[in-house]
């Protein structure tokens, strides 16, 4: 795993976790990298309001099929966040065949 993909999982982490418990979004003090590999990243949060504790680990995954199209890049991916989070109707309709 790269740096800059790691830098965009910490951006998305901080805009979109809460605390299971309380619901509280995440600070900068709260979140922490805990394990750092290839392959995967192990973050812990600590939240400050309820004490609650949680380890979370994401995995990236390796592409090895060819001729799938295009490699999906992590602005791709952030892309379609932004598209969701301000998307206002039924998600059948952007998959309805014209």
């Amino acid at each position: 795993m790269n740096i800059k993909l790691l830098k965009t999982l910490i951006v998305n982490i901080k805009n979109s976790f809460k605390c299971p418990k309380c619901n509280k979004k995440i600070s900068d003090n709260e979140l922490s990298l805990q394990k750092f590999t290839n392959k995967t990243a192990l973050f812990k949060n600590s939240c400050k309001k309820c004490k609650h504790k949680v380890k979370f680990e994401i995995q990236v995954l390796e592409r090895k099929a060819k001729g799938l199209g295009p490699k999906v890049t992590a602005d791709d991916v952030l892309d379609v966040k932004n598209f969701l989070d301000s998307f206002k109707g039924d998600l059948r309709d952007i998959f309805k065949k014209k």
